[in-house]
């Protein structure tokens, strides 16, 4: 991807779950290292992480991917970071106990959890 700009930090902390196959790693590390996303691989035979996967990027397209527009990356890459801070504060995850993602990882990385 010669001659093309890196988009900075905007996504740091952002990882993308992805299966392992060779030929789809390369051409994906290339388009998320320009937007500063962290590769994250799938485990072998662990396909629910597919099917997690599958239906947060779904729940991402019908809330905010179909429903606007945007005319800049920059727009996007916004858009992108509130729908992150939103889902992970009040999304309430039905396999959590109808609970927001970032209870569920305080809860994990809370130092009684840790000594556990």
């Amino acid at each position: 991807m010669r001659g093309t700009a890196r988009f900075g930090s905007g996504c740091a902390g952002v990882a993308c779950a992805h299966r392992s196959a060779v030929c789809h790693v390369r051409r994906l590390s290339k388009r998320t290292h320009l937007l500063g996303i962290e590769s994250s691989p799938a485990f072998v035979r662990a396909p629910e992480g597919n099917g997690c996967a599958e239906r947060f990027i779904r729940t991402l397209k019908e809330n905010l991917l179909w429903v606007q527009t945007f005319n800049t990356i920059e727009e996007l890459r916004r858009a992108l970071l509130e729908f992150r801070q939103t889902y992970n504060t009040t999304w309430l995850i039905e396999r959590h106990g109808f609970r927001p993602p970032s209870d569920i990882r305080a809860e994990q990385l809370s130092p009684a959890a840790l000594a556990a």
